[in-house]
């Protein structure tokens, strides 16, 4: 049986492709879970992160990095539904750690979050628009 090619016009628009880097959330989502679960049970010698004001770089390079794999990886143009989700797990994970003695809940931590997530979000979708705007030209368009 002859297999017969659908002529360009007639094809589906290609749905959204995921760069090959931004598969790297699988493995960066099991680390920030790694890492929350070690301070919890005193694995991570939290004190020494504590100490110095190197926790709130982490905060924000954690939870930013988290934000462009994730907004990368879920459609730059649906962000508005990537971006609450992150912000809530954020949140959630800071609140969680009134629950355990080994923690301590800090909203400057929160805020170091919450400022890396909108920056690093933003800078995932204006990569993608600049990606797309390239395309355009290439193409003519």
């Amino acid at each position: 049986m002859k297999t017969q090619r659908i002529p360009q016009s007639l094809q589906q628009p290609s749905p959204f492709r995921r760069p090959l880097w931004s598969w790297g959330l699988i493995p960066y989502a099991a680390l920030i879970v790694l890492i929350s679960v070690a301070a919890a049970t005193r694995t991570l010698p939290t004190d020494v992160f504590q100490a110095s004001n190197y926790d709130k770089l982490f905060h924000f390079l954690g939870y930013g990095t988290l934000a462009l794999f994730a907004v990368t990886f879920f459609d730059p143009t649906r962000w508005r539904v990537t971006l609450p989700v992150i912000l809530l797990l954020a949140i959630g994970e800071e609140i969680s750690q009134l629950a355990f003695p080994a923690r301590t809940f800090d909203l400057r931590d929160l805020a170091a979050n919450i400022v890396g997530i909108a920056l690093f979000a933003r800078l995932a979708v204006w990569n993608a628009n600049d990606d797309v705007a390239s395309a355009d030209i290439e193409c003519g368009r």
